[in-house]
């Protein structure tokens, strides 16, 4: 059996070797681990979240989602005779609408991780 890429007995052995994942910091607290992973809202990046959640299991870390914002592009104000405040606002918007876009995305993606009991943080 295969979960993931990870055969079923390196995840058990990962799953006995927990102790080896946890660090202590000078002051004795534990180390939190996590995993980057970077999503564009394709299928392909998609593809990678089996394999995060696997690992994130194996090694009791937390996934953190992530993607970034594309820039958006930043006529020069007053061209044309349109009026800079028009222009800002409409940059402003179209700002807004992305960043709405990837926080309903990496929501989504978040709330179906959740339910496989991991602990997600969507940025």
């Amino acid at each position: 059996m295969r979960v993931g890429k990870i055969t079923a007995r390196e995840y058990e052995e990962a799953l006995n070797t927990r102790g080896r994942y946890e660090r202590l910091t000078e002051r004795g607290h534990a180390v939190r681990h996590y995993i980057l992973v970077p999503l564009d809202g394709s299928t392909l990046s998609e593809a990678i979240l089996p394999e995060a959640v696997a690992l994130a299991h194996a090694t009791e870390s937390a996934l953190i989602l992530l993607q970034v914002l594309e820039p958006v592009y930043e006529p020069i104000f007053g061209a044309l005779g349109v009026p800079e405040t028009t222009q800002e606002e409409q940059l402003a918007r179209m700002r807004d609408a992305q960043l709405t876009s990837i926080h309903n995305y990496l929501t989504n993606i978040a709330k179906q991780l959740q339910a496989e009991g991991l602990e997600i943080h969507a940025k």
